[in-house]
């Protein structure tokens, strides 16, 4: 009868052990609207603000306004590259960023005017986090019910797990267009797309040129307007039949093919993928420790 009595304790507590590895992080809600992260963050003691969660930037951003209201100190000016351009901006002292019930300290954000930004109807972007902020922790986002939670650790492993790796900050996976050009795809989260079931893809207009010498058939099925850091730009959409990310296999899918400017001009220029690929996953744990990505079907 003891022995019974310890082996059910011992299933208990293993249990219980294994609840509250899960339970690390609460689960706090997001906004979503064009396949775009919102969430509300607080910046030293101010109140909750409307930031885009965004991969694609290395640096994390405050709004000029938002800025100038919290009295943040500037430490210096440089220049932020973007999709579509560079800007000189400054540099701002921020002692605390809280979201999700995680804090990272002393950090340093971009300032300027986010007022044009994208964001869900009747609201206004107050600022973006970055990967500086990301880099801290496990992010696992339930697209289906909104949800978000910061960790420490992975809890779940049944998964697909790709690996990625940093390229200035920024999380890249390595990928193969039409089983013939090899390439790299960035996450970037900050990228916005209209509402559709299909998945498209950004590459740059020289991987592109490589497709095309393979396979000039290829044509245009529509154009894209895009708005980023510099300006607006347009950018032709192709049909493409597969992409190999890491050992996930994409297929009939769309690429946008993204003109010479701003980051795009530069040699060592990727592709990148946003949320609308993401979003097609029943569960996405990303590991920004660790460089892993789970994706639950």
């Amino acid at each position: 009868m003891i022995n019974s009595i310890l082996k059910i304790l011992a299933v208990f507590l293993v249990f219980t052990s294994t609840i509250k590895s899960y339970a690390q992080g609460q689960a706090f809600s997001f906004e979503y609207f064009q396949h775009l992260i919102f969430l509300k963050v607080k910046i030293n003691t101010s109140k909750s603000l409307l930031f885009l969660f965004d991969t694609g930037a290395n640096v994390s951003a405050i709004d000029t306004k938002i800025a100038d209201s919290l009295s943040l100190l500037t430490l210096k000016k440089d220049y932020v590259e973007g999709s579509a351009g560079k800007i000189f901006v400054p540099y701002v002292e921020i002692q605390s960023v809280s979201t999700g019930g995680y804090t990272v300290n002393d950090l340093i954000f971009t300032k300027y005017d986010l007022s044009s930004s994208l964001a869900p109807p009747g609201q206004k972007v107050d600022g973006i986090l970055g990967m500086d902020f990301l880099k801290h922790f496990v992010v696992v986002i339930d697209f289906r019910n909104r949800l978000m939670t910061l960790s420490k650790k992975v809890t779940d492993r049944l998964a697909t797990v790709v690996p990625f790796e940093l390229e200035n900050g920024i999380p890249r996976i390595k990928a193969k267009i039409n089983n013939i050009v090899s390439t790299y795809f960035r996450y970037d989260s900050g990228s916005s797309l209209f509402d559709t079931k299909e998945v498209y893809l950004n590459t740059t207009t020289s991987i592109f040129k490589s497709l095309m010498n393979v396979d000039s058939s290829m044509k245009i099925v529509a154009n894209l307007k895009a708005k980023g850091i510099g300006g607006s730009i347009d950018i032709p959409v192709y049909k493409i039949n597969s992409v190999l990310l890491d050992k996930i296999e994409l297929r009939n899918l769309y690429v946008i093919v993204q003109p010479e400017r701003g980051y795009f001009s530069r040699s060592d220029a990727v592709g990148f993928f946003g949320n609308n690929l993401l979003d097609k996953y029943r569960g996405v744990t990303i590991d920004f420790i660790n460089k892993e990505i789970f994706l639950n079907n």
